[in-house]
């Protein structure tokens, strides 16, 4: 590589001479490498671990990703998982049941997620209201999963 490179430099800097016919590049010797040298590894860049066996992912299939013991959630028979608090990052727009620390359980469509607190559309006596769930009134939060994860949504149909 270096010789390449150093070839291609000489090359440049006798073509830009003028005039003047350009000669034949001299060979640059390459520069000695000590083989046994440990390539550098940026310690913030996270490895993979052999011991895990990896997963191939089919992008275009919709069950490609399946909950709870390989099942794979439907609208008919929808997966409920306990997740963690930071986790719920990903999965705005989807089903939660949130049981508060003192001891209720609310249940709606998670609509923002903020490091703070939960704002959750629950319907109430027939009607949707937001709700805000300060992040210190929370004991755990499960997501109820109708699709699999990779899936697109399925729209409403239409009334």
């Amino acid at each position: 590589m270096r010789v390449a490179l150093g070839l291609l430099l000489v090359s440049l800097l006798t073509a830009c001479g003028g005039d003047e016919p350009a000669a034949e590049p001299a060979l640059i010797p390459p520069a000695i490498v000590d083989e046994t040298e440990e390539p550098v590894v940026d310690p913030s860049i996270p490895q993979p671990d052999a011991a895990i066996e990896a997963v191939v992912v089919d992008a275009d299939s919709a069950t490609t990703v399946a909950g709870d013991e390989g099942r794979v959630p439907t609208p008919e028979a929808p997966v409920i998982e306990a997740v963690a608090y930071d986790d719920l990052a990903y999965v705005e727009g989807e089903r939660v049941i949130i049981r508060t620390q003192m001891g209720s359980t609310r249940e709606g469509v998670l609509k923002r997620f903020l490091n703070t607190g939960l704002k959750v559309v629950v319907n109430e006596r027939g009607r949707e209201i937001e709700l805000d769930m300060p992040r210190s009134t929370i004991a755990d939060v499960k997501v109820v999963w109708t699709r699999a994860q990779g899936a697109a949504p399925v729209p409403a149909p239409a009334p």
